[in-house]
């Protein structure tokens, strides 16, 4: 029984293993073809952020996290994005604000998160509407776009290149955190493409980015899994 045990456990791992590694080889080529793309773009570039923005970049909440009720929107926190910009479904919280306040930082179509200070800063969230309704914390930095002149995956899509990360890097602040303001994202230099080179490239990228995700997320399943039949079968609650 232990050794059928192990067999399963071990042919677990051995998917976790295989799909790792297919995420592994997408992110690699992922990043090959932002770098690409955008490295030109930049170069021949002189527009920058605050030029292609329907609204001043509007900055979070200041408030607490509470326990998320049902029929309110999730509370956004830097810590809530993950590195490639996808959210983490753990431990979910909702606003410390009532309705009338907290409507003025819910998140719409095309809205971009970006973070403005931490370790993590530079780390981005764009929104879209078949999401979960969202409002954002004080660490964030909304940046709504002109969507007729500039995409906003477009933008997302650059801010996961390592052009990009190099900026944050050189730009962010020193100190006890690092740290950019409104003004200086603003300011921050972007790439240049017309609306339809922009369509073309934001299909060819985000293709490979929802094959990634659909692999990240049989991970999850098959971990969740793992821990499950270990539970059951180590206890003796299930036998093989």
């Amino acid at each position: 029984e232990q050794k059928k045990i192990a067999e399963i456990l071990s042919g677990i791992d051995k998917t976790i293993h295989i799909h790792q590694q297919k995420i592994e080889d997408l992110s690699t080529l992922l990043g090959e073809i932002l770098r690409e793309h955008y490295q030109e773009r930049c170069e021949n570039s002189d527009l920058q952020l605050e030029k292609v923005i329907r609204l001043p970049i509007q900055y979070g909440a200041n408030a607490s996290a509470t326990k998320l009720q049902s029929g309110e929107p999730r509370y956004i926190r830097i810590t809530d994005i993950k590195e490639d910009g996808a959210l983490n479904e753990l431990n979910a919280v909702g606003i410390d604000l009532p309705s009338n306040d907290w409507n003025n930082y819910l998140l719409r179509e095309g809205d971009l998160l970006l973070a403005r200070t931490g370790n993590t800063i530079g780390k981005s969230y764009l929104h879209k509407r078949t999401n979960e309704e969202l409002v954002f914390a004080g660490y964030l930095l909304r940046v709504a776009l002109d969507q007729e002149a500039y995409r906003p995956e477009y933008l997302f899509l650059f801010t996961q290149s390592d052009i990009y990360k190099d900026w944050i890097s050189e730009t962010s602040r020193t100190g006890a955190q690092p740290n950019i303001n409104a003004k200086e994202y603003g300011a921050m230099p972007i790439p240049y493409s017309s609306i339809s080179e922009q369509d073309a490239f934001i299909g060819r990228a985000m293709s490979l980015r929802r094959s990634k995700s659909i692999l990240s997320n049989k991970v999850d399943k098959l971990k969740m899994l793992k821990q499950a039949i270990s539970t059951d079968l180590l206890s003796g609650r299930k036998r093989v």
